[in-house]
């Protein structure tokens, strides 16, 4: 993540030193409230927030996002479930999405931290897979259908063999 927390303060900088065109063509100065290299800059905006905290813990972020897609696209919802619940585990303890790792019942110590906002989500992510996975078993979700071949896909096998 220092690379790319890096590039965006480089970027910020950039934009504070000189300014930017406007898409009308005219010149814009710009002056930045805090440093871009400082801390306080990911704190502006719950949308720096919660950048910031993605690239906390990506590696493991990446591998439950993936899994759960995976699960998700084979119509395996209780896999995705199991995951989603998995990811919601890591993020109330800072695993994932946190700069430290904490217990869940006291809390990373920041009142900035977004940790109980991705638990939430994670949590209703996985009550929905879990909801859809029920839903399959009792037969009103059709499970993945597999790929038939079609009549010219058949064709084109006999004619190269």
């Amino acid at each position: 993540f220092d690379w790319a927390h890096e590039a965006a303060a480089n970027l910020a900088a950039a934009v504070c030193a000189k300014g930017f065109i406007a898409p009308n063509g005219t010149h814009v100065s710009a002056a930045c409230a805090v440093s871009p290299h400082g801390e306080a800059a990911w704190e502006l905006t719950p949308p720096l927030q919660g950048l910031r905290a993605l690239g906390s813990g990506y590696l493991l972020t990446s591998i439950y996002w993936a899994s759960m897609t995976i699960y998700v696209i084979d119509h395996r919802f209780g896999k995705a479930a199991f995951w989603a619940f998995v990811a919601a585990l890591s993020a109330s303890c800072g695993l994932v999405h946190g700069s430290t790792v904490f217990a869940p019942w006291e809390g990373p110590g920041s009142s900035k931290s977004m940790h109980w906002d991705f638990t939430l989500a994670y949590v209703l992510t996985g009550g929905l897979f879990l909801v859809i996975h029920l839903l399959q078993t009792a037969g009103f979700v059709p499970p993945k259908s597999h790929h038939k071949p079609l009549a010219t896909d058949q064709v084109a096998v006999s004619k190269s063999k």
